[in-house]
C-alpha cells in the first residue's frame, strides 16, 4: 500500500512538472545511490548535451560542409532523487517507450562570403595591321603602303591607295604594279623626292 500511494505520488509530481512521461521508462536492476539493484529504483531517459560548432573547414569565400556533435547518454533517475549515467543498453532496451537514442552528429555548412566574378577569358590576339607592316602608320595594306613608303617616302592618299588596291587586287605583277606606280608619280612634292624620275615629273 505504501508503495503504491508513493508511485501515485510520483505520477502526480511529474504530471505538475509537465514532465513528459512518455520519455521514462521504469526498469529493475540498476544499481541506485545506495549501491543496491533494487526492483523499480530508476527511470530512464536519453539526455543529449549541446551541439558542437561546425567544424567545415575554413575557405576564402563560398561554402564549406562539416559536422556538428553533442554528448548522448542514458540518464537513470533513481527514486531518492539522484540521477546516474548509465549503459546505453538499458535504454535501449526499453526504446519502445523513450524511443531511440538521438543522434550524436549531423552535417552542417558554413558560408565564407561571395565569391568574386571569374575573370572575363582572354582576348584574341589581334591581327597585325598594316601599319606595323609598312612601319609608317599606314592603315592599307602592306603593299599599298610600302609602294608609298618605298616610292614617296609618305603614307598613301585614299583615292590613290584604292586604286593601286585594285590594281593588286586584279593580279597585277609586282614588277608591273612598281612600273606602273612610279609612271604615275606626280605633284611638285613627290617628284621632288623621287628626284624628278618619275616620267610626268
Amino acid at each position: 500500500m505504501r508503495l503504491k500511494t508513493l508511485f501515485s505520488s510520483i505520477v502526480v509530481s511529474a504530471t505538475l512538472l509537465s514532465i513528459p512521461l512518455h520519455s521514462h521508462a521504469w526498469v529493475s536492476n540498476v544499481t541506485d545511490s545506495t549501491g543496491n539493484k533494487n526492483i523499480g529504483s530508476a527511470t530512464l531517459n536519453w539526455v543529449t548535451g549541446p551541439w558542437s560548432s561546425c567544424d567545415a573547414s575554413s575557405r576564402s569565400c563560398g561554402s564549406s560542409t562539416g559536422k556538428q556533435t553533442r554528448s548522448v547518454f542514458c540518464n537513470a533517475g533513481n527514486l531518492n532523487g539522484s540521477n546516474a549515467t548509465v549503459s546505453d543498453n538499458y535504454c535501449q532496451s526499453v526504446s519502445s517507450s523513450i524511443g531511440a537514442r538521438p543522434n550524436d552528429q549531423k552535417s552542417c555548412s558554413r558560408y565564407w562570403g561571395a565569391c568574386p566574378p571569374p575573370p572575363p577569358p582572354p582576348s584574341p590576339p589581334s591581327p597585325p595591321s598594316s601599319s606595323s607592316s609598312s612601319g609608317g602608320g599606314c592603315s592599307y595594306s602592306a603593299t599599298v603602303c610600302g609602294l608609298y613608303s618605298n616610292n614617296l617616302g609618305r603614307a598613301p592618299d585614299a583615292g590613290g591607295a584604292a586604286y593601286w588596291q585594285s590594281q593588286i587586287n586584279s593580279g597585277v605583277s609586282p614588277a608591273q604594279l612598281q612600273q606602273n606606280f612610279m609612271a604615275g608619280v606626280k605633284g611638285a612634292r613627290d617628284c621632288n623626292y623621287t628626284g624628278n624620275k618619275a616620267i610626268q615629273c
